[in-house]
């Protein structure tokens, strides 16, 4: 639940969940590659991630828990009830909560708590990402003196963070320890009360605070492994999202609605942490989702048909526009505060069947966070698909003389390249590779393979794939080519299924023109229709072979003659003859690019 402090500022409290669980050691999985999310495990949301499986994605699931410190405690939870529908837990351990403690304990229990969170991942499964603690820059969540409620500093937090790190690297290293979420809006105050208690002052604004306690966790040894972010509009509006109202807090003028995750970015995180990855454990309208809490706020409304899936596609334009644009960090999941449990809740409210249609057209977006990972830098293997396209597109042309198809020619020379207008970027050349491709990687051959100077080669591009030619478009990965390298290797480690491809371009280098010799597709050839035998030509042996298969309605078709079987009916007969004579060119004679299978 949200009590207030003195200074009508929002504190977060959640009930303790003292579960046990049987004991085991935690199995990494892979992430979730999708952005949507709910926060928290129970009450279970299990209605809510269906919307995500029905929308044939997996999702993530913020899961807070109350340990204690008390070093001789061993339980932990078992996870695996989601995990095992392939959705991701990212569990987030506290101390207590505003009146139970404090989210993290006082100094002299940092030791104590590093152990105990040691024993509660040890006795955990399905989940291998933690969060410590939570929202230290507000006075709920300070542990308690008495009556009183000190100052939780940045490097206090930071000092906690070592100590925990360390216990959990030292029994499972592979996992994930992340820093806590800094409360969105939440400082400068002053002295106050809250939960019953009084508490000091608290002097910075809220990106104050999360880049010093990343300083100085960073200063202290290794670690974090991401950084868990919450992220708020001010209201379930269209327009609340996209707010560009800004406050000044502490000498600092930032932003006072959803655009608050760019400030994260750009002054909460120091630029030597860009490489981790962000989680958005909590997001919402900050009010309730039917705008009836918290009673003292003015000019609450309820939730408003769309907020949902412009989230969604803002984070997504971040992730695969600006962040790789400029260098920074993407964000992998956005988890709605929350299912069930407080008046924050979803579940139970007229406006539940609404948020829960937006977010089935939210997951249709099928929106994923770019993961470099799938990719290595080998050159690929195999055919290079990219001739045999149905179609290629993009964004703009220079003249005439600089069309998208000079980019799958197979040549690679300053006269035969795609060349965008000099509208400002991105730009982008996509392709239908006229069927589903076994895909092993790309080559991209900028402007300098072929003889052009290398400020000519694109700094940051990115490989997209969908299921259309209109999206929408999801990025495999981005490429930072700040080194401006001519020739471009991307292998997937391992092969995907592909028709449609975008090489997307979010800074063309020198200038605002994309130039591209050659942008490979490399994978599996999928042969002709009417070569049965395989040798890329359809003669009078594959005619002999095709006569053998004739088959009547009702006839299985045996193994040897699947390739003869041409229009999907499930019988050779005179309908396939009919394809298969397009196509017969004769011995060594490659066959039209419409006879590609």
């Amino acid at each position: 639940m949200l009590s207030r402090t003195s200074d009508g500022r929002r504190v977060r409290r959640v009930l303790a969940l003292w579960v046990c669980a049987a004991c085991g050691t935690s199995v990494v999985a892979q992430e979730s590659p999708y952005l949507y999310g709910i926060h928290d495990h129970a009450p279970s949301p299990q209605e809510y991630l269906n919307h995500f499986t029905n929308g044939g994605a997996t999702g993530w699931i913020t899961a807070t828990v109350a340990v204690g410190c008390n070093p001789a405690e061993t339980w932990g939870v078992d996870f695996r009830s989601f995990s095992d529908q392939g959705h991701t837990v990212i569990c987030r351990i506290n101390n207590g909560y505003c009146d139970s403690g404090g989210t993290i304990p006082l100094p002299d229990q940092y030791a104590n708590f590093a152990i105990r969170c040691a024993n509660f991942v040890a006795n955990s499964q399905g989940c291998s990402i933690w969060v410590i603690g939570n929202e230290t820059n507000l006075a709920g969540e300070w542990p308690p003196v008495g009556s009183h409620k000190p100052y939780v500093s940045p490097q206090s937090y930071a000092g906690c963070f070592r100590q925990v790190y360390d216990a959990i690297k030292a029994i499972r290293p592979t996992q994930k320890v992340c820093s806590q979420a800094i409360a969105p809006f939440g400082g400068p105050y002053g002295t106050g009360s809250v939960c019953g208690y009084t508490h000091d002052a608290q002097p910075l604004n809220w990106c104050q605070y999360m880049n010093q306690m990343l300083t100085a966790i960073q200063s202290s040894g290794p670690g974090p492994d991401g950084i868990a972010v919450h992220i708020n509009s001010r209201g379930y509006d269209y327009a609340d999202i996209h707010s560009t109202q800004q406050v000044s807090a502490a000498g600092q003028m930032l932003y006072f609605s959803f655009y608050v995750y760019k400030d994260w970015i750009h002054y909460g995180i120091p630029s030597s942490m860009y490489d981790l990855p962000l989680y958005a454990t909590e997001c919402n309208g900050i009010y309730s989702w039917d705008g009836t809490y918290p009673d003292s706020e003015p000019d609450r409304e309820p939730y408003k048909p769309g907020w949902m899936q412009e989230i969604y596609a803002e984070i997504n334009r971040w992730n695969t526009i600006d962040a790789p644009a400029a260098g920074k960090p993407v964000i992998r999941c956005v988890n709605m505060y929350r299912w069930s449990g407080d008046p924050w809740r979803i579940d139970g409210i007229p406006q539940t069947a609404q948020i829960l249609a937006d977010l089935d057209a939210a997951v249709a977006q099928q929106y994923r966070w770019p993961d470099n990972s799938i990719f290595n830098s080998d050159p690929p293997t195999g055919t290079n698909l990219a001739p045999y396209s149905l179609d290629v597109e993009t964004d703009s042309v220079y003249g005439p003389d600089w069309p998208g198809s000079n980019a799958i020619d197979g040549v690679v020379s300053v006269s035969s390249k795609w060349v965008s207008a000099a509208t400002a970027p991105p730009h982008w050349l996509a392709l239908d590779l006229r069927g589903d491709r076994t895909v092993n990687g790309y080559i991209i051959r900028l402007a300098g393979a072929a003889g052009e100077p290398t400020a000519y080669n694109a700094e940051a591009l990115a490989i997209q794939t969908a299921t259309s030619l209109s999206g929408p478009w999801v990025t495999e990965g981005t490429i930072d080519n700040g080194a401006r390298a001519a020739i471009i290797n991307r292998s997937y480690v391992a092969p995907r299924t592909v028709r449609y491809v975008r090489l997307y371009i979010t800074d063309p280098g020198i200038d605002n023109h994309a130039r591209i010799p050659e942008f490979e597709v490399w994978g599996v050839f999928p042969g002709y229709r009417g070569d049965t035998d395989g040798d890329e030509d359809v003669d009078q042996t594959d005619f002999g072979l095709f006569q053998a298969c004739y088959t009547t309605a009702g006839t299985p078709i045996p193994p040897t003659c699947t390739a003869a079987e041409l229009n999907n009916d499930d019988v050779i007969n005179q309908s396939d003859f009919t394809l298969f004579l397009q196509c017969l060119c004769g011995e060594g004679i490659t066959p039209p690019i419409s006879c590609l299978r």
